[in-house]
C-alpha cells in the first residue's frame, strides 16, 4: 500500500467558461511546474491564480501539494484548509491535511483529519491506517488497533498494516496477538528484518524464548550489523540457559555498538 500524499493537482480538463482566462492560464503554468518538480514556481503560479480568482479551490490545492512536496508542511496545512472551505466534502483534502499534521507531529489534529476524511470516504484504508499511527504515536494503543484492524478489512493482504498492528499489541502488551500479527507480515515480506526483531520481542516477553531465538537468528541474518538484535539475542539465550551463545551474542552487540557495553558487562 503507498502511503504518499494524495495528490489532487493533475491537469483538469474542463472548460475554462467558469474561470477569468488569466486565473486558468497561471494554474496551468503551475501543474507544468509541479510536473517538472519544480515547487517554489508552481507555488508562486498557484498564488498569482489565486489572487485573480480568489474561490479557486483547485489552485489552493496545487499549492498546498507543492508545499507539502517541499516540506513546508506548515503552509501546507494552512493551503489544504482554505481548500476545504471550497470542497468541504473531498475527503483526500482532509487526508493530505492529516498528512502534514503528521509531519508536524500534531497528532491530535491529524487523527482529527483522517476522521474527517474517512466519514466523506469510509472504504479508504490508507485512512484508517494513517489513523492508526496518529493514534499509536499518541499512545492511544487501543484506538490504534481498532483503527489498523479496519485497515485490514479492506486490505488484507498488506505487510505494513500487519506489522504496524503488531507493534500496537506488543505495546498493549497483548503479545498473543502481536506474535500473530507480526508472523502474517513476514509471510508477506519475508525479507524485513525489524519484522523478525519485533517478533523475537514479542516471543520474549510471552516467555517463548526458543521461538524469541529463531525469530532474532533470522533478523540478525538480513541485518547483521543491527546491535540490539544481537542484545535481545543474548538475552532470550540466557531465558534458556544458553549461557555461551549468549555471551557470543552480547560480544557481538558490543562490537557493533560500544554504548551497549554496560549492559552487558555483567553478562559474559
Amino acid at each position: 500500500m503507498k502511503r504518499i500524499i494524495l495528490s489532487v493537482v493533475a491537469l483538469l480538463l474542463f472548460a475554462v467558461t467558469s474561470f477569468s482566462q488569466s486565473a486558468w492560464s497561471y494554474f496551468s503554468k503551475g501543474n507544468a511546474a509541479y510536473e517538472r518538480s519544480n515547487y517554489v514556481s508552481a507555488i508562486q503560479y498557484y498564488q498569482q491564480a489565486i489572487r485573480v480568482k480568489p474561490n479557486y479551490p483547485e489552485a489552493f490545492i496545487g499549492m498546498a501539494d507543492s508545499y507539502f512536496r517541499r516540506g513546508a508542511y506548515e503552509q501546507a496545512s494552512e493551503a489544504y484548509q482554505q481548500a476545504i472551505k471550497l470542497k468541504p466534502s473531498d475527503a483526500s483534502l482532509y487526508f493530505n491535511l492529516g498528512l502534514s499534521y503528521a509531519r508536524l507531529s500534531k497528532m491530535d489534529k491529524a487523527a482529527e483529519a483522517y476522521r474527517q476524511a474517512l466519514l466523506f470516504q469510509p472504504e479508504m484504508s490508507e485512512g484508517y491506517y494513517n489513523l492508526g499511527l496518529a493514534y499509536f504515536n499518541m499512545g492511544s494503543y487501543e484506538r490504534a488497533i481498532r483503527a489498523y484492524r479496519e485497515a485490514l478489512r479492506l486490505e488484507p493482504n498488506d505487510a505494513d498494516i500487519h506489522y504496524n498492528l503488531g507493534l500496537a499489541y506488543n505495546s498493549s502488551g497483548i503479545y498473543s496477538m502481536a506474535i500473530r500479527s507480526f508472523n502474517e507480515a513476514a509471510k508477506l515480506e519475508p525479507y524485513v528484518s525489524d519484522i523478525y526483531y519485533n517478533l523475537g520481542l514479542a516471543y520474549n516477553s510471552e516467555g517463548i524464548y526458543s521461538q524469541a531465538i529463531r525469530a532474532f537468528n533470522v533478523a540478525a541474518r538480513l541485518d547483521p550489523y543491527g546491535a540490539d538484535i544481537y542484545y535481545n539475542l543474548g538475552l532470550a539465550y540466557d531465558n534458556q540457559d544458553c549461557h555461551g551463545d549468549a555471551c557470543k551474542a552480547y560480544k557481538t552487540a558490543v562490537k557493533l555498538c560500544p554504548d551497549y557495553a554496560p549492559l552487558c558487562r555483567d553478562k559474559y
